[in-house]
């Protein structure tokens, strides 16, 4: 292991982002009101901590050259051997509304604070989920919320790399291109769309600590993430050439019929006496920034305003495509909801220890791979699995649609008469004009799979193929209201859309049936694992 007076290199780079999606990273602690919140500084700002970036930038590299080169740069420690990293990191500081990085502990100006750390400080997203079961039906164990911070909010950290020679150059550039590439997220709920970003500033300086004048150079480089630092130059990263980025899908979809996506503010909609719809369209503001008077200023729009973009969120376009895939898969390898079958799953609820759904996707060896899997008895690993297919927020513009209210009247299921006073109403969304929707995909190479696991995997994106047909020719809902019609789309396109990259899944993503061995395979695994996870 090389002394620290051998690292002559330094290479200092100053990176600030901008969020395109909200951003949670979990404080670990329980509110009285939130099931998450998020992380915050002394000043109780939002913020990034260092170790999120490294561990995504550690993570990132990893897929990109291996374990082992991972732990040389990243450090190591296995038993009593071990190395320290040569990368280091600040936390992400949040901007105020000025472009500037808050200064810790003063988050207050001279005319009083900032609006945009407060509003940062008081107000955040708050989304609420809740897990369906194998029926489509609410899971009654499975309400939660995630606090996390606006889109459009900026954060400045400061990156370092010190190598004994300009070899440490090459390394430190890879690093900074791995921050530009698209299907890097930083926080949690990632493959639901949370935690991207785009790279808005990038400053870099090298220095070698052996030259006087570089030395100097070195020590007048403030820590002050505030201050300009005019010892970094802007840069541009090399070309970002991924290893383990099977694919991407992009596809501009129009609605068909009227949408919504339920969990909007219902003050808005309501009168004086507070009676209004029960079921509004979801909106969430997000932070613009534009030249006013010269100067870039940053505000966060109005929750639940006229401006405020609708959204389809990631997190439910990943439930819709996650049940409909389990169900082609079951069709392609004969897993058939017989009483048979059902009571064999069922009869392993008690080896796993878990209250098994056999019907839930989560049960489906391949399907795991895709969507992921929670760290309980069911995980054949032992341990959670993230998943490597990644959503986004579908984002409408306010202007791009219109509110349009429906009542409804329940109806007496023996009689047919209607039920007094159960009149209710919802909100809806209709086109405004020809609308364009843009849903992205995105799918990473898995972790190292054995022989079988690839075969389910095959057959799980041909899977993912069929339920992503079903969705653009209509037969797939999003959202709420698929009893009264809601929800359906098509492809804006005439031609169909096609995944671009390469890999051996490419090919069944795009349609190619998966062959008679991996069907096979596929079916002995989940078979042998009596779904449920041996």
């Amino acid at each position: 292991m090389l002394g620290i007076h051998e690292l002559k290199w330094l290479h200092i780079a100053r990176v600030t982002v901008e969020l395109t999606s909200p951003l949670t990273i979990g404080s670990g602690d329980e509110g009285s009101l939130e099931d998450s919140p998020v992380v915050r500084d002394a000043s109780g700002l939002p913020m990034i901590p260092a170790t999120s970036l490294i561990g995504v930038l550690r993570s990132l590299w990893t897929a990109q050259r291996g374990e082992d080169e991972a732990g040389a740069l990243f450090g190591y420690q296995r038993g009593d051997k071990g190395q320290r990293s040569y990368i280091s990191s600040s936390s992400g500081v949040l901007h105020d509304s000025t472009d500037r990085p808050a200064a810790p502990l003063i988050v207050a100006a001279e005319g009083g604070l900032d609006p945009l750390l407060g509003t940062a400080m008081t107000s955040l997203v708050v989304r609420d989920h809740v897990r369906l079961n194998s029926s489509g039906v609410v899971d009654g164990r499975g309400k939660f919320d995630r606090t996390a911070v606006h889109a459009g909010h900026r954060f400045t950290f400061e990156l370092s790399l010190r190598g004994k020679d300009l070899a440490s150059h090459e390394e430190f550039n890879l690093l900074l291109a791995l921050l530009h590439a698209p299907e890097t997220r930083l926080g949690a709920k990632t493959g639901s769309g949370a935690g991207a970003f785009r790279v808005v500033r990038c400053l870099v300086g090298r220095f070698d600590l052996s030259d006087s004048e570089d030395f100097n150079r070195y020590l007048a480089h403030p820590v002050d993430l505030r201050r300009p630092a005019p010892a970094l130059q802007s840069f541009t990263p090399p070309p970002y050439t991924p290893r383990g980025a099977v694919a991407a899908l992009s596809v501009a979809l129009r609605p068909i019929s009227n949408w919504l996506q339920g969990g909007g503010e219902l003050e808005r909609h309501s009168d004086k006496d507070g009676k209004g719809p029960k079921i509004v369209p979801y909106q969430e503001p997000k932070v613009v920034w534009a030249q006013e008077g010269g100067k870039l200023k940053g505000r966060l729009e109005r929750a639940a305003s006229e401006q405020s973009d609708y959204l389809l969120t990631g997190s439910s376009l990943r439930g819709a495509l996650r049940h409909r895939a389990a169900f082609h898969m079951r069709r392609l390898i004969g897993a058939w909801a017989s009483p048979s079958y059902m009571s064999a799953q069922r009869g392993a609820e008690g080896q796993a220890g878990g209250d098994i759904d056999p019907l839930d996707p989560a049960t489906l060896r391949g399907m795991h791979i895709l969507f992921g899997e929670i760290n309980d008895s069911r995980s054949k690993e032992g341990r959670g699995w993230r998943g490597c297919l990644q959503t986004c927020d579908m984002r409408v513009p306010a202007e791009s649609v219109k509110e349009v209210t429906y009542d409804h009247l329940s109806i007496d299921r023996f009689s047919g008469a209607p039920l007094s006073g159960h009149l209710f109403s919802d909100v809806a969304l209709a086109p405004a004009e020809s609308l364009r929707m843009s849903l992205t995909l995105s799918l990473k190479a898995p972790r190292a799979l054995r022989d079988e696991e690839q075969a389910a995997l095959k057959v799980a994106c041909y899977a993912l193929h069929l339920a992503l047909r079903d969705l653009t020719e209509g037969r797939l809902q999003l959202g709420a209201g698929a009893g009264r019609g809601y929800g359906y789309f098509e492809r804006a396109e005439a031609a169909r859309p096609s995944w671009r990259g390469d890999g051996e899944l490419h090919a069944h993503l795009n349609g190619a049936p998966p062959r008679p061995d991996d069907l096979a395979a596929a079916r002995a695994l989940n078979s042998h694992q009596l779904i449920a996870g041996a």
